[in-house]
């Protein structure tokens, strides 16, 4: 399967800045930056994607940049642009916790030669997610999925082994795999305690680095 990460809800932990090679160009590029999220602090969102382009032209590969780019276009309804920077602060995130496109697009490349089956896990969340961009509605922080996340892969997994009559001839499937998702949903084998625990481990997670700096 394909690697599915938070695109919408997660910004990049580390953005490099290799191409501001002068402290003046950096003190002028964060200026810029201050300039635009203050913009969209105060709802001008047309106003700060105009910035954040102009800090692309000088940067391009500014993680950061990209990602709130992206929070902007979302915002404007602009959802194909915001998808493709989401992607974009994704892939140029100097700490690679999320598989990039590059990585993903290989996976797929897999299936090519019909040897390997491969699940576009990452095309699966989308269609179940707001505006096909996927973010905390079904992943904790930035890859791991939630309950209901952990459903959507299972129930990926097994339509690709349907389609492929894995452990079962084609008849034997359209016999015998007729439970709607609700039924399966509700007797899932997930307590409300192991929900409260995720949580909680998540929030310790995510008390520390890279989610929070340690100075």
């Amino acid at each position: 399967g394909t690697q599915v990460s938070n695109l919408r809800d997660q910004p990049p932990f580390i953005s490099d800045e290799s191409q501001l090679t002068t402290e003046s160009a950096r003190s002028s590029f964060h200026h810029v930056m201050e300039t635009a999220l203050d913009q969209m602090k105060k709802g001008a969102f047309s106003r700060a994607a105009v910035q954040w382009r102009e800090l692309l032209s000088i940067d391009s590969l500014h993680a950061g940049v990209h990602y709130f780019l992206g929070c902007c276009l979302d915002t404007l309804g602009q959802k194909v642009g915001a998808l493709q920077e989401y992607r974009k602060a994704r892939d140029y995130d100097e700490l690679r916790f999320r598989s990039s496109s590059d990585f993903n697009n290989l996976m797929r490349s897999l299936a090519e030669g019909g040897a390997i089956t491969v699940v576009d896990m990452e095309e699966a969340f989308a269609r179940y997610s707001r505006d096909s961009l996927i973010g905390n509605d079904f992943i904790w922080e930035h890859l791991h999925p939630n309950s209901f996340g952990y459903f959507l892969m299972a129930k990926a997994y097994v339509a690709a082994m349907r389609a492929n009559q894995f452990l079962a001839p084609k008849d034997r499937w359209d016999r015998q795999d007729t439970i709607d998702d609700g039924p399966l949903w509700q007797e899932r084998s997930v307590t409300e305690l192991d929900e409260r625990t995720a949580r909680r481990r998540i929030e310790m997670l995510m008390s520390g680095w890279p989610f929070r700096s340690e100075s």
